[in-house]
């Protein structure tokens, strides 16, 4: 039996029945599609609403929550990111150019936590050190 592409199964998708936003759902695979297939046809997200006539009107951000974040949990639609924007994965190489976006991603926000960790333990040593030299005798709650 011939396997499905990724794009076959992207366009039999549908969303499931009392999804508020499935509508738009499907019309963004589509657009995806025939807009944004592959790496090098990414889009900016302010792009894809903009041209996207969907039935709800959208920020970047409740775009990406309500339509991008629930195809990004499942295993079956998978949607591209780079600095730029947004494409339809349809190769391998275009999985490497998300991984690798999300690998960079990540070593960046690991490079905030430690330094976030610095910040606290440096404040949390101060904190002691004023809590030990000028004890609170008497605290009142307003």
């Amino acid at each position: 039996m011939k396997r499905r592409t990724l794009e076959e199964i992207a366009l039999s998708w549908a969303p499931e029945d009392g999804d508020r936003y499935g509508e738009d759902k499907k019309k963004f695979i589509e657009y995806l599609i025939h807009n944004c297939k592959g790496f090098k046809n990414g889009q900016p997200i302010k792009v894809i609403i903009k041209n996207g006539n969907f039935k709800y009107e959208y920020n970047k951000e409740a775009f990406q929550h309500q339509i991008i974040v629930p195809f990004r949990e499942s295993d079956k639609i998978f949607i591209g990111t780079f600095q730029k924007g947004i494409y339809f994965i349809e190769s391998s190489a275009d999985a490497k150019n998300t991984l690798d976006f999300y690998t960079n991603r990540i070593r960046s926000e690991q490079k905030h936590l430690r330094n976030l960790k610095k910040i606290y333990l440096s404040l949390l040593e101060r904190n002691v050190f004023l809590q030990e030299s000028f004890p609170i005798k008497h605290c009142r709650v307003a």
